[in-house]
């Protein structure tokens, strides 16, 4: 958070969790988009160019995105 990253993980046990509890302090979070192990990398790529692609880093503040978009 400190140096404005968004940040991608496989990690869905403790990192939502972590997420939740500084946005509920209000303490800043660039954003966070979660990937399950099992999910089809093209999938996970296509979403991240289309991502980057559309939109702004700061549309992604505060909040945890789960991949592959539905």
């Amino acid at each position: 958070a400190s140096e404005n990253r968004i940040v991608l993980t496989h990690d869905l046990k403790t990192i939502p969790d972590f997420v939740y509890k500084r946005i509920n302090q209000i303490l800043m979070m660039p954003g966070v988009f979660a990937v399950p192990t099992e999910a089809s990398r093209n999938d996970i790529f296509d979403n991240l160019i289309m991502i980057v692609s559309c939109s702004e880093p700061e549309e992604w503040a505060n909040q945890i995105v789960y991949l592959p978009l539905k």
